[in-house]
């Protein structure tokens, strides 16, 4: 009867995976809103097509994909004028890619703003306290970034007001049994990693 109940409980989950088309629409709502609340000119690049996942799995990429298309306009792609200065075109790019298993969703946003400014990241965890000697590594100083409410933003926007941040994707992720990093490079923008744990969510449904 257990084998039964288990063979049973697969075939309903497979039968459940359903394609990304709803996640792909989200984020480019996503994008479009926050684009004019800040401002900004802002392109999305995904390409979900032949991706399948299930309800659970399905809800848990679309959440962190918000946040993180959310994060990457208002701290990541600079305004036209800005970005005209810099001698980039006046749309900012925002890349997302998937890789996906039996096991885990690896989600990549990459955008082609102007990067994380780690000696800003340094000024505030020194006025927060987080950090007593400045002379640490770029690695840690992108960490503190996930550090629950850091904000690099010099004023709260209608977007940066809604206390979403790093630290919010990087609690998602490891809730579902994976994890969040950042890699940046200064006037070219920042790559966001996350990964979740397939099996985890799958098992919640």
């Amino acid at each position: 009867m257990r084998v039964e109940l288990e063979q049973l409980s697969s075939a309903v989950a497979a039968v459940t995976w359903a394609p990304l088309d709803d996640v792909a629409a989200r984020i480019e709502a996503v994008a479009t809103t926050t684009a004019a609340e800040t401002g900004k000119q802002v392109m999305i690049v995904s390409d979900f097509h032949g991706f399948r996942l299930p309800d659970q799995a399905r809800q848990a990429l679309a959440e962190v994909l918000v946040h993180a298309i959310r994060n990457a306009i208002d701290h990541g792609i600079e305004s036209a004028a800005d970005r005209a200065a810099a001698e980039k075109p006046p749309v900012g790019r925002i890349a997302v890619q998937l890789d996906v298993d039996q096991h885990r969703v690896l989600i990549e946003v990459s955008d082609d703003g102007g990067g994380v400014d780690l000696d800003r990241v340094r000024q505030r965890a020194l006025e927060r306290g987080l950090i007593t000697d400045p002379d640490i590594t770029p690695s840690a100083l992108l960490e503190l970034v996930f550090e629950p409410g850091f904000s690099t933003a010099s004023a709260l926007t209608s977007v940066s007001g809604r206390g979403v941040g790093m630290d919010a994707i990087r609690a998602m992720a490891e809730a579902r049994g994976g994890t969040a990093e950042l890699r940046t490079a200064a006037g070219h923008g920042t790559l966001l990693l996350v990964e979740l744990g397939l099996s985890d969510l799958t098992d919640r449904g």
